[in-house]
């Protein structure tokens, strides 16, 4: 237990330094929908801190701490995750792209959406993950194969890079964490150490490749198709 509290104070450590070098290296305005979830998350530590400080991790203030942020977090992690497309490959691309993707998506979805209409007594928070972790894992995979077949005339910068690898990670962390839940009924046994270093294994990329500002170094024309 003193491990896991050790790494989430270390995480929010790497939080304060992630948003600290980037308005040194003058990135905000790079990123800056990144470097808003980065603000979002410190706010959202220092909530649940106080929070347990006070109520309790069994109090109902906390309860409503942790899952509201989560739910936000993930429409942040898949609106960074196009991000990332958008500036590579730029916003008329990228939207294209996205639109292919979000009809792919639905129609593999179907089945998923009536399966977890069906489930029965179970917590809306699950309901919602179950369907936006598919679609956070589903970009990322979809983003990355569109960098890896432009990779002879992008280079895309320690920075994309950088953002892309940690927020994927989180996003990950965040499928093992349900994963366990849905699996197990608790997370705390199996993976109680494994989510918070994988979070801390994020924060750490994310800081340091977000060390120094190096974004895209060469951009050539690309063909829409």
């Amino acid at each position: 237990m003193f491990s896991e509290y050790l790494l989430w104070g270390a995480g929010i450590g790497l939080l304060l330094l992630i948003l600290i070098r980037g308005r040194r290296a003058i990135m905000l305005r790079d990123y800056p929908l990144f470097y808003s979830y980065i603000l979002f998350m410190l706010g959202v530590e220092f909530l649940r801190a106080v929070i347990v400080s006070t109520y309790g991790m069994t109090s109902r203030p906390y309860y409503y701490a942790y899952f509201w942020p989560t739910y936000l977090a993930s429409v942040f992690h898949f609106a960074i995750i196009w991000s990332v497309h958008a500036k590579v490959f730029g916003v008329s691309h990228a939207v294209k792209r996205l639109a292919q993707f979000l009809l792919v998506a639905t129609i593999l979805l179907l089945p998923l959406v009536w399966k977890v209409l069906e489930m029965k007594g179970s917590h809306e928070f699950y309901r919602f993950h179950i369907l936006a972790l598919f679609l956070q894992m589903a970009s990322c995979v979809f983003v990355c194969r569109d960098l890896y077949m432009q990779r002879a005339k992008i280079r895309i910068g320690q920075n994309l890079f950088g953002i892309l690898a940690g927020t994927s990670l989180l996003a990950g962390s965040l499928t093992i964490n349900f994963g366990a839940y849905l699996l197990l009924g608790s997370s705390e046994h199996a993976f109680w150490f494994l989510i918070p270093f994988m979070n801390f294994l994020a924060l750490s990329i994310l800081a340091f490749t977000l060390w120094n500002h190096d974004p895209l170094r060469e951009r050539k024309w690309l063909n829409e198709n």
